[in-house]
């Protein structure tokens, strides 16, 4: 009786080891998992972030541009309206 118990907690002490090491094997694979999932998410937005700095670095020249088109045509304007003025009171 005891030799075939022995024998039933030897199969049963298999079994969980076995069972044990698909477990970690499993934990090690999913932690793995997160990881890489995490650093390219990171790296995603890290590349997003500085894509979006550029295009509003390029934004802001732009508006600069347009902003100095429009003084000039505004300094454009008064002057040949002043002249205009000069020229009816002359």
């Amino acid at each position: 009786m005891s030799g075939t118990l022995t024998r039933k907690t030897f199969i049963f002490m298999k079994i969980a080891l076995s069972t044990t090491v698909v477990v970690v094997v499993v934990v090690v694979v999913v932690v793995v998992v997160v990881v890489v999932v995490v650093v390219v998410v990171v790296v995603v937005e890290a590349v997003c972030v500085a894509i979006r700095e550029e295009s509003c670095a390029e934004n802001a020249e732009k508006n600069e541009q347009h902003t100095q088109l429009q003084r000039n045509n505004i300094q454009k304007t008064v002057y040949s309206k002043n002249k205009s003025v000069v020229g009816i009171l002359m």
